[in-house]
């Protein structure tokens, strides 16, 4: 091997270390500082240079290119990393310099219960944008827990727990073109999916429960990501068993 093959190996090792360390921090500074720490200029310079590592591996060791489990794995992780840049607040600012395409990737949409509406309040800018279809909240309702037992004036447990939250539940249709093409009852980590976006269910009038509030978030890219980790996961299992497998198989005379 010569000294170019060591610098590559040795350059992709210290990326791989960086990379371990960037989701350590990202995973104890919380979830709006994470995107803004992961989407900051000097770590889409990182993203990059972890693509062209993964290009370059595969281009110089030829190895790889022979080994299927090798393969599909570096073809996954350039999946999952081409998905996750487009799906970014940069990859979107790019896509919207193209024609055609000028998608939202996150924000709000507020709507009263029995109307609907195709505005969101963008993350970044509060700028308000239009939705190419309505959402319309035809119903909202919020599910309590009971209590297991009859409630005791002197069960101060029991009594905290009076009126405790168990669900919130938007029934939401899509209004496209004055028909409904969509139907679905929104709950907490159950988000409607349709044209491109997934609406989950944010927050809510806690007053009067008039209306509801929905973070409205782009899928742009979740298709490259979800292939990439599907890819990932069959290098893997073909790299580490069904290889090993086969090749037993070949090995073994037939009716023995």
């Amino acid at each position: 091997m010569n000294k170019l093959h060591y610098s590559i190996l040795w350059a992709a090792l210290i990326i791989i270390i960086l990379l371990i360390f960037f989701s350590i921090y990202g995973a104890f500074i919380g979830s709006e500082r994470a995107q803004n720490f992961f989407n900051s200029p000097a770590l889409v310079v990182y993203w990059f240079v972890l693509g062209l590592m993964l290009i370059t591996g595969m281009t110089i060791f030829r190895g790889l290119i022979r080994t299927a489990g090798f393969l599909l794995i570096h073809f996954g992780c350039i999946l999952v990393l081409l998905g996750a840049m487009l799906g970014s607040d940069a990859g979107h600012r790019l896509q919207q310099k193209l024609p055609g395409i000028d998608k939202i990737h996150r924000g709000q949409m507020l709507i009263y219960q029995g109307q609907e509406s195709n505005k969101v309040i963008t993350e970044k800018d509060s700028r308000i944008k239009e939705l190419p279809f309505s959402i319309r909240l035809k119903e909202f309702r919020v599910d309590y827990y009971e209590p297991k037992y009859p409630r005791q004036p002197q069960d101060k447990f029991l009594l905290s727990c009076r009126g405790a939250v168990r669900d919130y539940i938007s029934s939401l249709a899509v209004i496209e073109n004055d028909e409904i093409v969509a139907e679905k009852n929104v709950e907490v980590n159950h988000p409607l999916h349709y044209g491109g976006y997934y609406f989950y269910q944010y927050s809510y009038d806690t007053q009067a429960g008039q209306y509801s509030v929905f973070m409205v978030v782009s899928d742009t890219g979740l298709g490259l990501v979800y292939a990439g980790y599907v890819m990932l996961c069959a290098g893997v299992i073909w790299h580490f068993w069904l290889r090993d497998i086969f090749k037993k198989a070949r090995k073994t005379p037939y009716g023995n």
